[in-house]
């Protein structure tokens, strides 16, 4: 995890969304899975993007899209579960 105040943080997730993107649509399916490593492990918490990006339909098919994904969906729900409840 990176030390970055919490709105550098939220531009760093929209750059490396951008780069993930790109690199998707550029047919860099590596590029992408690493853009998205880099968020799952910095407090990335967007699965609704994640999952619904059409950039990432070749990302999303790499073997190590699964374990990011799960990283992210974990920190999605408990964030819906903080505001909602269990």
């Amino acid at each position: 995890t990176l030390s970055v105040p919490a709105i550098g943080r939220r531009i760093m997730h929209w750059l490396l969304q951008l780069r993930a993107e790109a690199a998707g649509y550029l047919g860099r399916t590596a590029d992408a899975v690493a853009a998205l490593r880099t968020l799952a492990e910095n407090e990335f918490f967007d699965l609704f993007w994640l999952e619904g990006c059409p950039l990432l339909a070749a990302a999303r098919c790499d073997p190590d899209y699964g374990p990011l994904r799960a990283l992210v969906a974990a920190r999605a729900d408990a964030i819906v579960d903080a505001m909602w409840g269990a």
